[in-house]
């Protein structure tokens, strides 16, 4: 969800008959033939009449048709019309990985994050056998689209300096704390490994321990510990250039504002939570569902599960995305807007479990303030969420990064590359919609998948994904140190593998 005050509608986008065109659809074939689009736009919000389908959910419909097709299934049995359809949900899970055997089958995986932590000595494993050990812990899937967690053993940070003739070992502790401040994020691992930024990694069979389920600290489906000496990182070249099926999650959310009032987390309920999910290298999501609090019509080609009570529903989203796994994280604005509002309305309705966002079990995601600079961008504050092993790719901040528009409104940005705008809904009749009926609040449903359906569009169309993933292969950053970091890092980066 963008700023609510920036929201408006250019009538020149595409008209049905392109939409038609482009899908091969007769937009007024589904429900009512004898409505336009034009209708639609003049209906009063109270008008709880027969539902009349627009461009948009012609699209969402064809998307049904096309996914039908390929599983040789009946559409309608995927669709959802409240809590009673959520069995559905297995739908959500990635494929089952196949038996391993680690002393004759390798792990192969394309690495889309890393982080470090200090933690106890494993048997088996080099370095120190006492007290804390630092450990570099790798998050990326395989190319079957099972997820994994692999914790690289006996890697110790270190630096060097010149010290004068007086330094004494007193100078040290000082000196630690001092450094410590200014970690370069795991650079100096990755430069001595030959590691960069989304590199496809191997653990080679009979090097590696696989962890047994009840062993397990993240929720990946595959868990490995491996020295640092022993895995493999590959060069992004010839078949190790392919990029693996990333689970990309965008979303939008909707809140029941009070009149020229901005939502505040403590006061206006979240409403509803539309959710689109693509692998990557796909042009459509294969997962399409909105969570509404109250009762919602039917929309074809879209879940809906309903809700009565906002804590529940709440809690059913984040079950939701720690089920489905995602690798990365995407919308509008979602850094700034939609994480901090979900995590503190969560806090403030006392959710439970809601900020568990991430892949590690007992790590909770939290909202910090951060200050970015450069020459580039100049001084910029931000919020931040940490979700260990996945990636938050906020395409606002993209945009802006790396594009100057007029405006970067998601409407604008939209019309901009693609010819297409957000459903006709005004901010300020948001909460009518949600007071009104179960037709009402179906066409709030809409305009809310539009949006989270609209940042998918633009990273296809842009090819943003696949951009930064080549950008940090060749710089040898990591795909969120690009995210987060200004130009100077990508230099740091390449003058230390010289």
């Amino acid at each position: 969800m963008e700023d609510l005050n920036h929201l408006w509608r250019n009538e020149n986008g595409p008209q049905t008959s392109d939409l038609a065109h482009r899908y091969g659809v007769c937009v007024g074939a589904f429900n009512s033939p004898n409505i336009s689009v034009v209708d639609i736009k003049n209906r009063s919000i109270e008008d709880d009449s027969e539902d009349f389908p627009g461009s948009f959910e012609a699209e969402l419909a064809y998307m049904d048709q096309l996914e039908a097709e390929s599983n040789n299934t009946d559409s309608q049995g995927l669709l959802g019309e409240g809590p009673e359809s959520q069995e559905t949900s297995v739908k959500w899970s990635r494929p089952t990985p196949p038996p391993l055997d680690p002393q004759r089958d390798p792990i192969t995986f394309q690495q889309i994050d890393m982080d470090h932590y200090t933690g106890r000595a494993r048997q088996g494993m080099p370095g120190a056998q006492l007290g804390p050990v630092p450990v570099i812990r790798m998050y990326g899937v395989t190319m079957e689209g099972n997820s994994v967690c692999c914790h690289i053993h006996g890697f110790s940070p270190y630096f060097f300096v010149l010290a004068p003739d007086t330094f004494i070992n007193q100078h040290c502790k000082p000196f630690k704390d001092s450094l410590n401040r200014a970690v370069l994020n795991d650079m100096r691992f990755m430069v001595d490994t030959g590691v960069v930024g989304c590199s496809w990694v191997e653990l080679p069979a009979g090097k590696y321990q696989l962890r047994e389920k009840s062993k397990k600290v993240s929720r990946c489906q595959l868990e490995a510990d491996i020295s640092w000496e022993e895995f493999v990182s590959h060069a992004p070249e010839g078949e190790w250039s392919k990029v693996a099926p990333f689970r990309i999650l965008s979303f939008d959310i909707e809140c029941a504002g009070r009149k020229g009032i901005f939502p505040e987390p403590d006061h206006d309920p979240v409403i509803q939570i539309a959710n689109m999910v693509v692998r990557q290298g796909d042009h459509e999501p294969f997962i399409r569902n909105v969570f509404t609090l109250d009762t919602c019509a039917p929309i074809v080609g879209s879940q809906v599960l309903s809700y009565t009570v906002e804590r529940e529903m709440l809690e059913k989203w984040a079950e939701f995305v720690r089920e489905l796994d995602p690798d990365i994280l995407t919308g509008y604005n979602i850094n700034n807007f939609d994480f901090p509002y979900l995590i503190n309305r969560a806090k403030h309705l006392k959710v439970k479990n809601f900020t568990y966002l991430g892949r590690i079990k007992d790590i909770q995601s939290v909202i910090k303030e951060q200050m970015f600079q450069s020459k580039q961008m100049g001084r910029r504050e931000n919020k931040s969420v940490n979700f260990e092993g996945r990636v938050p790719f906020d395409l606002f901040l993209v945009l802006v990064r790396d594009y100057k528009l007029r405006s970067y409104t998601l409407n604008s940005v939209s019309y901009h590359f693609l010819q297409e705008q957000k459903e006709d809904v005004h901010h300020n009749i948001i909460t009518d919609l949600q007071n009104g009926n179960p037709q009402t609040r179906r066409r709030l449903a809409v305009y809310c998948l539009k949006d989270a359906y609209l940042p998918l569009r633009l990273l296809d169309k842009l090819m943003c994904i696949i951009n930064y993933m080549e950008m940090a292969r060749v710089t040898g950053v990591s795909l969120s140190s690009l995210l987060t970091r200004g130009q100077q890092i990508k230099v740091v980066s390449q003058l230390l593998r010289k």
